[in-house]
């Protein structure tokens, strides 16, 4: 594994359409050490890997996620070709090969997320290594916490650095995932000193990534992971 950990965005998007397994096979067949993707939770209660609490733009069906039982999901395709995944089947496909970031939209799938990693501990060749649970919703990942302190933690911020740090240490959380722009060699050495890891979302841009590439950080996440 390279010192940079090179994180595709939703799997490799440049090649499939994002949250899908073909795009999370692409990124494994790039040799991207690290997968992020989206879970929303089901009517049914099954962790369903898709950004967006509605269907439309990616299905063009308008219903919500958490409307639909699993079966009503399965009927739909993305881009009139591919299927939306579960939690459990991406993490089947592509087996103990990669890091899988999970960022919970839908604070309803917390409990399910824990269960499938702990299952997949247990019964596959995976490790708490392999995973982290990252949120917005920093409510999320408190209980994350509580259900099982030997998942990893990332706290996604968008604006608010100062208190998403202050956050992680209360936490404990291994990562923080900052919006780009924030950060700052300052910044990330004082990070750095306190054993919190750093990957800045979402760095597309050339110029920005090389700039990423200065600082003290410990990956990056792009959908252009190959540039990286």
């Amino acid at each position: 594994m390279s010192e940079l950990l090179k994180i595709a965005h939703r799997g490799f998007t440049k090649s499939f359409p994002e949250n899908t397994l073909e795009a999370f096979g692409a990124a494994i067949a790039g040799n991207f050490e690290a997968i992020e993707l989206d879970i929303q939770f089901s009517k049914d209660g099954h962790p369903i890997v898709f950004h967006d609490e509605n269907l439309s733009l990616l299905t063009g069906d308008f219903a919500e996620i958490n409307d639909l039982a699993l079966p009503q999901l399965k009927e739909l395709r993305i881009d009139k070709i591919y299927s939306i995944p579960t939690l459990a089947e991406v993490l089947e496909f592509v087996g103990a090969n990669v890091i899988v970031i999970v960022e919970i939209k839908n604070p309803k799938a917390v409990l399910e997320v824990v269960k499938q990693f702990e299952k997949s501990i247990k019964e596959d060749s995976w490790s708490y290594n392999h995973f982290i649970i990252s949120s917005f919703d920093w409510t999320v990942l408190t209980e994350v916490a509580l259900l099982n302190s030997q998942i990893k933690l990332g706290v996604l911020t968008f604006d608010e650095l100062e208190k998403s740090l202050a956050f992680a240490e209360k936490t404990k959380a291994d990562c923080i995932f900052p919006h780009f722009s924030l950060l700052n060699a300052e910044i990330c050495e004082e990070i750095s000193r306190k054993n919190i890891k750093i990957y800045p979302w979402t760095v597309n841009e050339i110029e920005d990534i090389q700039r990423m590439k200065t600082l003290k950080i410990n990956g990056i996440i792009s959908d252009f992971p190959h540039n990286i």
